[in-house]
C-alpha cells in the first residue's frame, strides 16, 4: 500500500519534470494528484478501521485480503 502512494507520488514528479517545456496544465495535473491521494487515503482509512474492528486473526487476514484487492 504505501509502496502504490509513492509510486502515485513519483509518478505525479515524472510527469511534471517530463512536462517542462511543453503544454502542460498544472492545475490539471495537480487535480488528477490529488483525486488519486484521495482515493488512495480512502482505501487506507478504510483498512485502518476494518483492522481496528478486527476480532480475531481470521477477521485480521480478511482485512489484509481486501486491502490487497483494492
Amino acid at each position: 500500500m504505501i509502496l502504490k502512494v509513492v509510486g502515485v507520488c513519483l509518478s505525479a514528479s515524472i510527469l511534471v519534470f517530463a512536462a517542462e517545456g511543453a503544454n502542460f496544465d498544472v492545475n490539471k495535473a495537480k487535480s488528477r494528484a490529488i483525486e488519486t491521494l484521495d482515493k488512495d487515503i480512502k482505501i487506507l482509512n478504510d483498512a485502518k478501521s476494518c483492522v481496528s474492528a478486527a476480532k480475531s486473526k481470521a477477521d485480521l487476514q480478511a482485512c489484509k485480503d481486501k486491502a490487497k484487492t483494492e
